[in-house]
């Protein structure tokens, strides 16, 4: 009787140990994508912010201009008539 209840406890911690193994497999394999999509967001990050920095520094070139030109058409004599 004993010697087979410790088969059963035997079995049983081999296949705990195995499920176990697995699973640490598994966990490990998501840590390793986990920091390679974790890796592709940051750099992903960094093009948008770069890429936002440079809309916004086009974006006051651009309103800069747009005062020039309004500044320059309202000096402008020659423009007497009222926008078509």
């Amino acid at each position: 009787m004993t010697s087979n209840y410790g088969n059963q406890i035997s079995k049983q911690l081999e296949e705990l140990m195995n499920k176990y193994d697995n699973l640490s497999r598994k966990l490990e394999q998501e840590r390793i994508e986990h920091k390679k999509e974790k890796k592709m967001l940051k750099e992903q990050i960094k093009f948008l912010e770069n890429k936002v920095e440079n809309l916004e520094f086009e974006n006051n070139k651009l309103k800069k201009e747009l005062t020039r030109l309004k500044t320059q058409s309202n000096k402008d004599s020659s423009n007497n008539y009222p926008p078509v």
